[in-house]
This record gives structure tokens, C-alpha cells and sequence, in this order.
């Protein structure tokens, strides 16, 4: 069975690569995912924070997850955890 898999380029000179700011309020998290039937679908999870530094300490851990072989759901229960877990904080 093939899963979808993530594209996940990391952009030394950007910090904030994968982060967006919507509507000047919270910072939200944007990949794409690669589907098997050779289709791409755009991932769009918000972190809910307006602080910069608590997003990108949520991205880096979705990342993380993703890149040690995490679902790539486009919502997937895992991914919610560590946001979840990150506005706890």
C-alpha cells in the first residue's frame, strides 16, 4: 500500500518557511502533500498562536513528525495533538 508522502523543503534563509499569517492573526502551517494517485493536495493546519516564536516551535514539530514517517493526514489526529499541545503551552 503507498501512502502519501509529504514535500517538506527547508529554507535555511526563511524562518518562517511553512508558516503563513492569516489575516494578521494566528500563524498557520502550509506543505503539500504528495497522494498516490498522483495528485497533490495543499495541508493547511492552523496553530493557533499569533506568537511567532510558539508557531514556529509548533512547525518544527510537525515537521519532526512528519519527516520520521508521520501519517501526512491531511488532519491527522497526531498532527492535532502537537498543536494542541503547543497552545497548551
Amino acid at each position: 500500500m503507498t501512502i502519501a508522502r509529504p514535500s517538506l523543503r527547508i529554507n535555511q534563509r526563511n524562518p518562517n518557511h511553512h508558516l503563513f499569517r492569516n489575516n494578521r492573526r494566528n500563524w498557520w502551517l502550509h506543505y503539500t502533500l504528495h497522494l498516490p494517485n498522483l495528485t497533490v493536495e495543499r495541508v493547511r493546519l492552523s496553530l493557533g498562536t499569533a506568537d511567532l516564536n510558539l508557531a514556529r516551535q509548533q512547525r518544527d514539530k510537525c515537521i519532526a513528525y512528519l519527516q520520521r514517517g508521520g501519517t501526512g493526514g491531511l488532519l491527522s489526529a497526531d498532527l492535532a495533538a502537537i498543536v494542541a499541545e503547543g497552545r497548551a503551552a
